[in-house]
């Protein structure tokens, strides 16, 4: 199980989440930078997969927090 559905389901609170698309995890990554900010850089060792950064509103305290999404 992932990190992320290990957390939530555990309670905790978790910014890196996993995720395999139907397309070319470049572009997703790219339409995610418009929408979103932040920005992506592709793995040397894995081609095909890209982490995406960006800063995300935390509920607790209403702070900024940095959020990672891995796209594959």
């Amino acid at each position: 199980m992932g990190g992320f559905l290990r957390d939530l389901l555990l309670g905790r609170s978790s910014r890196d989440i996993d995720i395999v698309v139907d397309a070319d995890p470049n572009g997703f990554a790219g339409e995610l930078v418009g929408i979103l900010g932040g920005t992506y850089v592709r793995f040397k060792n894995s081609p095909s997969m890209v982490r995406f950064v960006f800063q995300g509103k935390g509920k607790e305290s209403q702070k900024k927090s940095q959020w990672q999404i891995d796209i594959s």
